[in-house]
């Protein structure tokens, strides 16, 4: 379990059980467990950042967490279902501010970071461009759904492909913080459940444009994943309890292909381990 504390209201408590069949929540470091049944997490009312673990009643462990904001709510959850396309459209409806701020927090990060990269938005945007013939040619299904969240929050499919390879684009010359994630096995868990966990490192700018995608594809496995702006969900699980955790991942050579993120989507389409592998070694 995940508990969120209203600060403003001690004595109300909101609860949140992360697990496969009913859903993920996001602490106040942007953390995503796939299950915690057996763990609260309070967030303090303090704004400097603190999070308590408890086992029952008793406090084992206090981490502090300095200059970190404090979420007294989860975030929100937008629930579609329908074709690629239809999907991608309604996350973009539904999140239409977020999607566009996501796009200007990234395209003023490759204007401040012009000399170390010698790229502005539009060449990102070109170089991007690149990128997308072969993942039209493997998957053409998540392009659809890219091409819907820019019909959905009306913005330019550019925007929204540039948003998707900018791992690929930047090369890594940005040397932003990477994510964290972490999995302990069944054998070693207080309820005999693999615990996953998640923790999102990216610009604090993109903070507040997180959400949840409950999804019902047409043609593919139901899934719970978590995502901002315009990027693809691809930290999540599906029905078939296929589960995957993103870190950054930027390429060694000058090679064009399909971006990460695109083969990350994929992966929550999967319905065996094996699927799940040979969809990230195309």
């Amino acid at each position: 379990m995940v508990r969120y504390t209203d600060s403003a209201n001690p004595g109300s408590d909101s609860l949140h059980t992360a697990d496969r069949s009913s859903g993920v929540g996001a602490g106040p470091a942007l953390c995503v467990a796939l299950k915690f049944s057996h763990v609260i997490m309070n967030p303090p009312r303090a704004k400097t950042g603190r999070i308590d673990f408890y086992r029952g009643t008793m406090a084992f462990r206090e981490t502090p967490i300095p200059n970190t904001i404090i979420h007294n709510a989860p975030p929100p959850l937008v629930e579609v279902s329908g074709t690629h396309h239809e999907m991608g459209c309604q996350i973009g409806e539904a999140r239409r501010e977020q999607v566009r701020h996501s796009i200007e927090n990234a395209h003023l990060l490759i204007d401040q970071s012009y000399d170390s990269l010698e790229l502005t938005w539009k060449g990102a945007q070109v170089q991007a461009r690149k990128y997308l013939p072969f993942a039209e040619e493997r998957y053409p299904q998540y392009i659809e759904e890219m091409q819907g969240i820019a019909v959905g929050a009306n913005v330019s499919f550019d925007d929204v492909m540039t948003l998707n390879t900018m791992e690929a684009v930047t090369m890594d010359a940005l040397h932003l913080t990477r994510c964290t994630s972490f999995s302990v096995n069944e054998e070693h868990t207080a309820d005999g459940h693999v615990l996953l966990a998640h923790n999102e490192d990216w610009v604090p700018e993109d903070e507040n444009d997180v959400y949840v995608i409950s999804a019902r594809p047409k043609e593919e496995p139901p899934f719970l994943a978590m995502t901002y702006g315009g990027l693809l969900p691809n930290v999540g699980f599906n029905a078939y309890g296929i589960a995957q955790l993103i870190d950054s991942v930027y390429p060694n050579d000058s090679r064009i292909g399909i971006p990460r993120l695109v083969v990350a989507r994929a992966v929550l389409a999967a319905r065996r381990i094996s699927g799940a592998i040979g969809r990230t070694l195309i």
